[in-house]
């Protein structure tokens, strides 16, 4: 086995959240403009764009609102800024929300209009999972054999069989014998030479060999 590196692990997670983006009617991009933000806001909503472009061109065509969260960060002289990229963004279509989710400023406004798009979107069309694969397991048939002393015999059912006998129980080893027989074991052990006594393995289990069943 070989180990699982960041990258395949991160290639994974995004493959699993673009596809519930696939399923959602609607986005919201979300876009930190504080001054602590590692990512200018217009750059981040560009390289979010192209992502889904890249990974599939209709998430990017999706209807979708945009949110401007932390203005509560900004300065009163910072502002001016954020209506600047507010209405870049608004030149391209999109309608925009400064907000703030520490104090909730302009959270009231962005839930009524997320809503209000959801309810005249048409419903998503229904997830299909394509059903699971059934592997069959193989079934060894039942082969008997000498190695060296002993008999063996190998196969599904007569393992099956000696795994789920009680062997502190007479009943329950008479009817294990009796299943052996209905197999043919006990007829192909005659035919190989097997005297009363011998050793018989299945699996990790040796049994003395008694003819008269």
């Amino acid at each position: 086995m070989k180990r699982t590196t960041k990258a395949e692990t991160l290639g994974r997670r995004l493959r699993f959240f673009y596809r519930h983006v696939e399923r959602a009617r609607l986005l919201l991009y979300l876009l930190d403009v504080s001054p602590f933000a590692t990512v200018p806001p217009l750059e981040a909503f560009e390289t979010l764009q192209r992502e889904l472009e890249l990974y599939n061109p209709d998430l990017a065509r999706k209807p979708a609102l945009v949110a401007l969260n932390k203005i509560d960060a900004l300065a009163p002289d910072e502002r001016a800024a954020v209506d600047s990229v507010r209405r870049t963004i608004e030149a391209h279509g999109y309608e925009v929300f400064p907000i703030s989710a520490y104090t909730g400023e302009g959270l009231e406004a962005l839930l009524a209009r997320l809503a209000q798009c959801v309810a005249e979107l048409p419903p998503p069309e229904p997830l299909i999972e394509p059903a699971p694969e059934v592997v069959k397991a193989v079934r060894q048939p039942t082969r008997v054999y000498k190695d060296g002393e002993v008999f063996v015999v190998e196969g599904t059912l007569p393992l099956e069989i000696v795994q789920r006998t009680d062997f502190g129980n007479h009943e329950a080893i008479l009817r294990m014998q009796k299943r052996l027989k209905g197999l043919g074991v006990f007829r192909r052990l005659q035919e190989l030479g097997a005297q009363e006594g011998d050793t018989v393995r299945i699996g990790d289990v040796e049994l003395e060999y008694t003819p008269d069943v």
